[in-house]
């Protein structure tokens, strides 16, 4: 793990991990240090003729490829789930309790400490706590560490590569991250180092049905995966420059800012809105709240008032 902490600049570091070089082959790259070949490749794509769905997989094909050339930058930091996110289990837990605790959760692995977060022992995944179903005195003599497997100790700063080579070569899929006194920062899968390269991995139990919520008459608290042409329906307000590439939310506040913004930075958009960055990564931006400014209807000018109508209106009563 030191070999993997130091030195993440150098050559060696960024060139020592196998696995890294073979994302790159796979995403169609040249290994560190050899000339890219994309050049005539790219000009005998572009002399080829366009086909239907091609520009969407060679969109998502440069996108992978820009992520690999990231990764060599990349650390556990911009990657892990902070603290405050980890779902986990103490060691002295029942069996109901553990049952409970994957019923409720979204997640197939759950981290193990001893009596604080600070003092992690492992992980178990919810195979091995549904197997002990049927299985004669299973329950009756239920222990949780019995159940466990071993996680990797990690700090943040460490290459992302590096850890995913540590963790393909040992077979290990959690590595809790430790900072410089010796707690729990977070944590980490090998499922956080992938999307590093390929996005998000969404699966069936992701929840993608909540994407906002109203907070105000003109506030909101967004997700930033939501589509932001399904929002502008939801809101009635338009947010969305037809030039711009992108299709969620926090895609058009990266695009506005010029940059994946940091979480409490305020992000204001050309016709007045503005976007809260409420949660984001080195990546993308997460959660945000969006503030509507509202275009009020401006007062209509009273019709001049001419003598001639003055006197018109006064004369009226008298003459009749």
């Amino acid at each position: 793990m030191s070999d993997g902490s130091s030195g993440g600049g150098s050559p060696s570091a960024s060139g020592a991990s196998p696995l890294f070089e073979r994302f790159r082959r796979f995403a169609g790259l040249a290994p560190r240090g050899a000339p890219e070949s994309g050049a005539s490749e790219n000009a005998d794509e572009a002399s080829e003729p366009p086909s239907p769905g091609r520009d969407s997989s060679s969109a998502a094909l440069r996108t992978i490829q820009e992520n690999v050339r990231r990764l060599g930058g990349y650390t556990v930091a911009d990657a892990m789930v902070s603290r405050a996110e980890v779902e986990a289990l103490e060691e002295g837990a029942s069996f109901d309790e553990v049952v409970e605790a994957f019923r409720n959760g979204r997640h197939s692995r759950l981290p193990v400490y001893r009596e604080t977060l600070d003092d992690p022992i492992g992980f178990v995944h919810v195979k091995d706590i549904f197997k002990l179903y049927g299985a004669e005195g299973g329950l009756r003599a239920f222990h949780l560490r019995d159940h466990m497997h071993a996680a990797l100790m990690t700090p943040p700063t460490m290459p992302a590569a590096a850890l995913l080579q540590q963790m393909r070569t040992e077979r290990v899929h959690m590595a809790f991250v430790i900072d410089e006194y010796g707690g729990v920062d977070g944590l980490v899968t090998n499922e956080d180092l992938v999307e590093l390269i390929v996005g998000d991995i969404v699966d069936e139990h992701d929840d993608e049905d909540v994407e906002w919520t109203r907070e105000g008459e003109d506030a909101w608290l967004v997700d930033g995966r939501a589509s932001i042409k399904d929002f502008e329906r939801e809101i009635g307000v338009e947010l969305y420059d037809e030039d711009e590439e992108v299709d969620t939310l926090g895609g058009l506040v990266t695009a506005l800012g010029g940059r994946v913004p940091q979480t409490g930075e305020v992000v204001a958009h050309p016709d007045g809105h503005e976007f809260d960055v409420l949660e984001a990564d080195p990546r993308r931006v997460k959660r945000l709240r969006l503030r509507v400014a509202r275009a009020r209807p401006e007062e209509a000018p009273a019709a001049p008032q001419t003598e001639g109508a003055s006197s018109g209106s006064g004369e009226g009563p008298g003459g009749g």
